[in-house]
């Protein structure tokens, strides 16, 4: 494959745009969460500081309506590493990727608090 194909190929740029979408959004609403794995595909792991709670962002997260993934239950050792989080933004419009981006944000800040 040339390596300006997905210039031209409108799925590839929709992608793109989702993309690109999602990590504005992460860089606004969580400036201290660090995207990882970003060129494997359609899923981006989110590193989130260690103070934060995985398990708590993720019930608070499936309370609002959002769909992600803690990954410490996939670990070998479970809680040995930093909280992280698996987003999807392959499905979704940029503007509905923002809006869930926010919404994140608003509940990592509430458990946060709590914590």
């Amino acid at each position: 494959m040339r390596a300006d194909k997905g210039a031209t190929n409108p799925a590839l740029r929709g992608y793109r745009e989702r993309r690109d979408a999602m990590l504005k959004a992460l860089a606004e609403t969580l400036p201290d969460a660090e995207v990882l794995g970003i060129a494997a595909g359609l899923h981006a792991a989110v590193r989130l500081p260690a103070g934060d709670d995985e398990r708590a962002i993720v019930e608070e997260a499936d309370r609002r309506g959002l769909a992600i993934v803690g990954l410490d239950k996939y670990r070998s050792r479970p809680g040995s590493g930093a909280p992280t989080i698996l987003i999807n933004y392959g499905r979704h419009p940029p503007a509905t990727i923002r809006r869930g981006i926010m919404e994140l944000g608003a509940v990592v800040r509430a458990t946060r608090r709590r914590g």
